[in-house]
C-alpha cells in the first residue's frame, strides 16, 4: 500500500468516526475524536518511519512484537487521564480509542501483508 492510500484511509476513518459521533448520541466531543486520531495517526506513522529508518532486512518476529509493545505502553500513557476518573463519557471515550486504534493495526497489517507478497 501506498503512503498516499494510508493517508486517506486515515482521513476516512477520522470522517467516519465524526459521522457516527454526530449521529449517534455520545458523550465525546469532536475535539477529543481529533486529539485521539492524531495521537494514533502519530504513534504509527512515526513507528514505522522508525522501522524505515532502521531497514533490517529479514527481521525477526520480536523486532514487530517489540515496535508493538511501545504503541501499547504509549496508548496506556495517554488513556491514564481518561481511566483516573471512570465515568460513562470516558467509557465511551476508551471504547472508541481501540477501536481506532485497531483499524490502524489493521491498515497496518494489511499495508504489511501486501509489501511481504512483494
Amino acid at each position: 500500500m501506498t503512503r498516499n492510500f494510508k493517508i486517506i484511509f486515515a482521513l476516512l476513518i477520522c470522517v467516519i468516526n465524526l459521522f457516527f459521533l454526530e449521529i449517534k448520541t455520545t458523550q465525546i466531543n469532536s475535539q477529543n475524536v481529533l486529539y485521539t486520531h492524531l495521537f494514533i495517526f502519530v504513534i504509527f506513522f512515526g513507528f514505522n518511519k522508525i522501522k524505515e529508518m532502521i531497514k533490517l532486512d529479514n527481521p525477526p518476529i520480536t523486532y514487530y512484537l517489540s515496535i508493538n509493545i511501545f504503541r501499547i505502553i504509549f496508548s496506556l500513557l495517554f488513556l491514564i487521564p481518561k481511566t483516573l476518573h471512570f465515568d460513562k463519557a470516558e467509557k465511551q471515550y476508551i471504547i472508541n480509542f481501540f477501536i481506532i486504534y485497531f483499524l490502524y493495526l489493521f491498515l497496518e497489517v494489511c499495508s504489511l501483508r501486501s509489501y511481504n507478497k512483494k
